[in-house]
Order: structure tokens, then C-alpha cells, then sequence
């Protein structure tokens, strides 16, 4: 019966909110994810094809992920490995809301590209490549994205290392996972767009700075509150993952 609370209370608090932190961050605001969805549709002549495209991209990105996030975790589990695990979770949980509080104000300002410098590069691919190779150049270009976590990613897997090294792994799964799939509802999106004719203003909207998402606002607001939520738990002394401290 415990083990069954434990797993339901690491599921609702920590393992779903990563997930659904996951699918918010495929589409902002590491907004090479988003130029990839428009691009590819971009440079396919049929929707399948791009779909196929989108998914090997998909794929390299979430490999990306993991083995960044496996690594920051089992290194960063061994580091804080002596610390009280409340201790951990706290340090882990005001970083996820300090990130949200400056990714928040960066969306705000519009002054937010964390991979603007990649974005050239992979149209730079593409067209090197032409029409043969897509799904392997997708493939590759989702590794390269995902080797250089933004500021939201490395929030998250901060935290992962805080919370033990089997729950954190677990924590970045489930945030890799919800990365992959939120990239297909954004590419139906983009799809519905570039048949309407507004692909070329929605690109600017993106790149050009000229409105704020509302998705990135969400994202950001979702970082920052499961990160006080966090937080406040291990400051009351419950660990959810198991057990319960009535002091440090």
C-alpha cells in the first residue's frame, strides 16, 4: 500500500508536471524546435513525408535529451549524494523556479532565442542536402539540438539530480517523452497555417519578435509554479518519493 502512494505521489507532483513541461518546451521557447516544424513542411510535398521528417528529428531529439539528462543526473546524483534528500530537493526546485522567473522576464522583454545560433545551420542543411537524406539529416539535427539544453532543459534535469539518481532518470524520460509528442500537435498547427497562407506571418511572429506566445508564457509560468510547488513540499518536509520528515 505504501509502495502504491509512493509511485501516485511521484507520478502527480513530480513525473506528469515533467511531461507536460516536456510537450509545452517542443513548441517554445527553444524556438529552433518550432523553425524545424515550419521548415519542414516547408521543404516536403506531401504531408506524410514531412511528418516523417518531423518524427526522425523527433527521435534524435529525444535521444539528445536523454543522454544529456542521464548524465547531468548520474553525475549530479553522486555530487549531491551526501546532502539530506529534502536538502536536495529544495536546491533542485529553486533552481526550476528561479529559471521560470528569468525565462519569464526574457519572454516578456522578447529578448528569449536560446538557439537562435542553430537556426541558419539547419536550413544551411537542408539545402546542402537537398531532397535525398531528409529523414537522416532530421535525425542528426534533432541530436545537435538536444546537445545544447537551454536554460529550461538544464532546469529540469538539475532538479532530476536532486531527487536521486532512479527517480531522475524516470524524471527525464517522462520530460523527453512529452518533448516528442508535443511536436506533432504544433506540426498540425503549422500545417493549418501554411494552407491558410499565413506561414510567412507566423514566422514572423516567431523570429521576428513582433508577439508573445501564449504558449511561452505558459511554459514559463508552468516551470516557475512547479517549482515553488516543489519546493514548498520539501520545505514542509515531505519527500514524494516515500517518506515523510518531521525535521532536517
Amino acid at each position: 500500500m505504501i509502495c502504491i502512494q509512493q509511485v501516485w505521489t511521484s507520478v502527480v507532483f513530480v513525473y506528469w508536471p515533467g511531461f507536460m513541461l516536456g510537450f509545452l518546451h517542443s513548441c517554445v521557447p527553444c524556438i529552433d524546435k518550432t523553425m524545424f516544424v515550419f521548415y519542414a513542411f516547408g521543404v516536403s510535398r506531401e504531408t506524410k513525408d514531412a511528418f516523417r521528417i518531423l518524427g526522425s528529428y523527433s527521435i534524435g531529439l529525444l535521444l539528445a535529451n536523454m543522454f544529456i539528462g542521464s548524465i547531468i543526473t548520474i553525475f549530479g546524483g553522486l555530487i549531491v549524494k551526501r546532502l539530506h534528500p529534502l536538502i536536495s530537493n529544495q536546491i533542485g526546485a529553486l533552481i526550476m523556479a528561479a529559471a521560470g522567473i528569468f525565462l519569464l522576464v526574457q519572454v516578456l522583454r522578447r529578448k528569449f532565442q536560446p538557439h537562435s545560433n542553430q537556426n541558419g545551420g539547419m536550413v544551411k542543411k537542408f539545402q546542402q542536402n537537398g531532397s535525398q537524406h531528409r529523414l537522416q539529416t532530421g535525425f542528426l539535427l534533432g541530436i545537435f539540438a538536444g546537445l545544447t539544453p537551454c536554460l529550461f532543459e538544464i532546469a529540469i534535469f538539475t532538479y532530476a539530480a536532486g531527487i536521486g539518481i532512479t527517480n531522475g532518470l524516470m524524471l527525464c524520460a517522462f520530460f523527453a517523452g512529452g518533448t516528442l509528442i508535443g511536436m506533432f500537435p504544433y506540426a498540425i498547427f503549422g500545417v493549418h497555417r501554411f494552407r491558410n497562407g499565413k506561414l510567412n506571418q507566423t514566422t514572423r511572429n516567431l523570429f521576428g519578435l513582433s508577439t508573445i506566445s501564449k504558449a511561452e508564457i505558459a511554459s514559463v509560468l508552468l516551470l516557475l509554479i512547479i517549482g515553488l510547488i516543489l519546493f514548498s513540499f520539501a520545505f514542509a518536509g515531505i519527500n514524494l518519493f516515500g517518506t515523510v520528515y518531521t525535521s532536517l
